[in-house]
Formats: C-alpha cells, structure tokens, sequence
C-alpha cells in the first residue's frame, strides 16, 4: 500500500511486542489490588439517603414556616399595639377568648341594684380588658330579683334594708372575697321612690344604705340615689347597642333606637342623624355625651307616669279610690292590684276594646309626649314590659329571650284580649299600642326587635351604668 511521504509506519513484531507488554502489565496490577469486584448498594444505605434528603427538606420548610409565623406576628402585634382600629373586631374578640381561656385576662368587676317600682334587682357584672385596645369586654352577670319594690316599705322601712341584704349575698357569693373591696357598689332607685313624698322615700334609703356599706364591696361617692331619669334611658341605649353592635363602623345611623318600658316611667333613647324637630320648650331632649371616646348628641327623654303600672293607675282613674270600674277589664268578678302600698279593686263596667282605646289615647294626649319623626327610620328595640307583655300573650317564642314583630302585633292582640276575661291584658296590651302608634308616632307596620337578653346577657340600664363607672375608676 503506498504511504503518505513522511509518515513512518511501525514493524509489524514492534507492535505485537508492545500490545503484549501493556496486557502483561494489566495482569500485574490486577494481582497486586486482587479480584475486581463489582459494588453493589443495599436496600437500607439507599433509603438512609432518601430519608436524610426529606429531614433536609422539611427542616427547611419548617425553618421558612418559623420566619413566615415570626413575621406575621411581629406584624400583627404592632397592628395591635400602634393602628388597634385596623383589626376587625372578630380577631379582637378571638385573641381576647383565647388570653382569657390562658389566664391573662385580669377581670374587673361592678355591683349594681335597679331599685324599681315593682321589685329590686341585683346585677353583679364581670369584665376584663382587651389585651391591645384596653376596652371593657362583658364576661358574664348575676341577675336575681325580689319583690316588692323599695316603695312599698313606707310602713316598715327598716325592711327594706333586709331585702337588699338578701340581694348583696347573692352577689357576695359570685365574687371572688379577694375582690370585695375593690368592687364598686351603687343602688339607683327609678320611678317608683321618684312618686313617694320625699321623707318617705329618706327614711327608706337610709336604712338601705345602711345594709350596703356593712357589704364590704366599694361604696361609690353617690352610693344611693334616686336615678336621674335622663341617665336611665341613655344607659339602657348604651346596653342594648354595647351588647348588639350597635357601636359599628356604621357610625351613629347605624346604632340601635332603645325604648324601656318600666313601671313608674318609660324611656326613649336614639342618637339623631339630623337635628330633630319640634324641641321648642325641650331642650333638655337632647343631650351631648361621650360614648366609648366620641362625643355625640342624643335624645333621650323619660316619661314620668307612662310606666305601665303608674299609667294603669291614670286609665282607672283611681284617684284616692279603691273600688274602680273601667271598661279595660272584663268578667264578673272585681279584678284586685296591689300597688306602691295600695290595694285595688277594678270591676267592669261596659267592656270594650273601643271604650278602652279611648280612655288610654286621653291619657297619652295629656302627657304631650314628642313624636321624633327620625324615630320611623331607625332600627328599633324594646325591652322590659315591652317585651315581657308579648311574650305573655304570645306574640313571641316563649321559650326564647328575643322576638321581632310589628307594631300592628300589639294592636290585634289588645282587640283579641279585650273581647275575653284576661286579666289585665286588656288594658296593657292597649295601653302599650297607643304610647307606640300615638305617643311616638310608628306604624302599625313598623318592625320592632324585643330583647330580654341579647347573647345570654340582661338587657338593662344597670350595664350600662357599670361600664361608666368602670371606666371612670
């Protein structure tokens, strides 16, 4: 074959020679390092592998998780510190449930009695203050009644002082001892103490006050007092919209109008969205009051006399009499009522709804009660007899504590009554519709929410009263 010039091509045996020598020593070292054995990886070396791979992993992912949470609760607690109104309040009250169920929640705690004009109640609230915005959060309350009220010891004041006691034990029991002395106390006597001459209703109250500084709770600096009537309302306004909500983001057209319905005197309360109308000679209508730190005006006004047992009284034209005939009650026998120390004895005389309209639509026109036309336009809730008269004559769940219905509800139960021997339904039922429908100017189609409780707490002015104090301590 020919070959490219200057290419030099190798002796056949030299290439032989050198194939053999590389063989040879191939030998030797495989001699030298013994048998080639192949590597074989077990089962177990394997999944050590795999395994050691996954603990990388997921401690890293439980590394990234722990910045992620550190972050977000470094974030979350300055939100609560420094911008609280940022947070909604469904994550305020969670946390709150939460530090409480831990214990680190301090509670605070008020004793308030309602002294009415039909019995007297104990109140014995406990609260404790959100973490971050320091704002009063209700836990729970005692709520114990006795009868009669305060007024009925003319006779025997000094017995009025023993059925306080037996209230303050009730709320001694509730309260942690440790606590006693730095619970404030105050008694508020309504409408019932307001309509007794004044050295009867003295001699009552000191005897009374007597009993509550032996309790070993805090007295306050007004202990005992007969309640201003305008801070009735705006406290039982202030406990219905505490305890619904009414407090929103909306602002004041979103709260709650409140009606109360005792048995000396009824309330009106709601915080206007314009200037209301129709106030000349009135002024004292409105009032201008700082709610949970913001300044709004309110109307309130309590009607001295339109409580449903002192308007009783106005629509039987009792008098100084005893025997009483009226066409609001029906039957053959007379109807007896004892009321503020007195006995009545009511007999029918010509039964009708009509006859019984009339006499109760006098009545209200002789209070000159103010119709606020805003009324018609808000959210509306009735508590006390209010709510206690429809749950009676079954116009609301009876097993429940709320009901809604309409104002016309009233009407056709007081029509349905007044046709049968009922009692005084008659004349309640009637009476209740016409300071409504008249008095305040709602129609019959107006829905009314009725609350004896509003999530397991009393729909009451003494919260409202409690929460004051509280704050001002």
């Amino acid at each position: 074959m020919p070959v490219a010039p200057g290419i030099e091509t190798p002796h056949p045996w030299e290439s032989h020679q050198s194939d053999l020598m590389a063989a040879m020593e191939v030998r030797r070292r495989a001699k030298a390092e013994g048998p080639d054995v192949p590597t074989v990886r077990s089962r177990s070396d394997s999944t050590d592998r795999g395994a050691a791979r996954r603990s990388a992993a997921l401690d890293r992912g439980c590394t990234r998780l722990i910045a992620v949470v550190f972050v977000c609760g470094a974030c979350l607690t300055s939100v609560l510190l420094y911008r609280p109104q940022w947070v909604p309040a469904l994550v305020h009250e969670r946390l709150d449930r939460a530090l409480g169920a831990l214990g680190l929640a301090e509670q605070e705690y008020a004793v308030v009695i309602d002294a009415g004009s039909t019995g007297s109640r104990v109140l014995a609230f406990t609260f404790h203050r959100g973490l971050f915005d320091r704002q009063l959060r209700l836990d729970d309350e005692l709520w114990s009644q006795i009868k009669p009220g305060l007024s009925s010891y003319t006779v025997n004041p000094a017995d009025a002082g023993l059925s306080i006691q037996s209230l303050l034990e009730k709320a001694q029991a509730r309260i942690p001892r440790a606590s006693w002395a730095q619970t404030p106390l105050t008694l508020k006597a309504t409408a019932g103490l307001r309509l007794l001459p004044p050295d009867q209703s003295a001699a009552i109250l000191a005897h009374v006050e007597t009993t509550l500084r032996a309790s070993g709770f805090q007295p306050e600096s007004n202990l005992i007092e007969i309640m201003n009537p305008m801070e009735e309302g705006l406290f039982g306004w202030f406990t219905v919209n505490f305890l619904a909500q009414g407090f929103g983001p909306g602002g004041v057209a979103h709260s709650l109008a409140s009606l109360d319905l005792g048995g000396g005197s009824t309330q009106i309360t709601f915080a206007p969205t314009a200037p209301v109308p129709g106030l000349t000679g009135r002024k004292h209508y409105t009032h201008r009051v700082s709610v949970l730190k913001q300044d709004l005006d309110v109307y309130s006004h309590s009607y001295l006399g339109l409580g449903l047992m002192t308007a009783r009284q106005a629509i039987f034209q009792a008098g100084d009499q005893s025997a009483l005939q009226s066409p609001c009650v029906r039957g053959s026998q007379a109807l007896t009522w004892s009321f503020q120390g007195r006995e009545y004895a009511i007999q029918s005389h010509q039964p009708s709804f009509d006859a019984c309209l009339k006499l109760v639509q006098a009545v209200i026109k002789s209070e000159n009660v103010h119709v606020p036309d805003e009324l018609m336009r808000r959210r509306v809730v009735a508590f006390s007899y209010f709510y206690d008269k429809a749950k009676e004559n079954g116009l609301i769940d009876p097993e429940g504590t709320e009901g809604t219905i309409v104002l016309g509800d009233y009407l056709k139960a007081a029509k349905r009554v007044c046709d049968r021997e009922s009692g005084f339904h008659c004349v309640d039922l009637t009476f209740i519709y016409v300071l409504l429908s008249d008095g305040y100017g709602l129609s019959d189609n107006k829905t009314i929410q009725l609350y004896k409780k509003i999530d397991g707490h009393e729909v009451s002015w003494a919260l409202g009263l409690a929460y004051n104090i509280l704050e001002r301590v």
